[in-house]
């Protein structure tokens, strides 16, 4: 993450593309690059990043856990993972504020679970909502 200015913040994307007009790299401002950052934060592993070992979350373990489909959210395995991602936005994404993790089976594809990532910018009142999917293969 790189500090633009006063408070604005850039990213790069997932996908590098050059910019046609000042042949650079195309770079993520903004609400997207909160949402990539959230994204990226979240399906990181735990350790996974050298010299950062606080960096990310172990929802990838969620894929082995027993929970209720019609609503994880009732269950107290549940909680810890839902710490853990407030937990890691919290710390290292200072430009919002986590409100609540929401986790959902698909009922059409139980090996699909869904957390919704509720959060508010520091600059607006206002919440935004970012899924992230996990599917387990078979």
């Amino acid at each position: 993450m790189q500090l633009i200015g006063k408070n604005l913040h850039s990213d790069l994307p997932f996908f590098l593309s050059k910019n046609s007009f000042t042949q650079d790299i195309n770079l993520k401002k903004d609400r997207s690059a909160i949402q990539q950052s959230v994204i990226n934060i979240v399906l990181t592993r735990l350790g996974e990043r050298p010299f950062v070992n606080t960096l990310g979350t172990n929802v990838y373990d969620l894929m082995f856990e027993n929970m209720n489909p019609s609503n994880p959210n009732d269950d107290i395995n549940i909680l810890g993972y839902k710490y853990t991602i407030k937990n890691a936005l919290d710390i290292h994404e200072p430009r919002i504020y986590c409100d609540d993790v929401i986790f959902s089976v698909d009922p059409s594809n139980v090996y699909l679970l869904n957390i919704d990532v509720v959060y508010g910018d520091t600059n607006s009142s206002s919440l935004q909502t970012v899924r992230v999917s996990i599917e387990r293969t078979r």
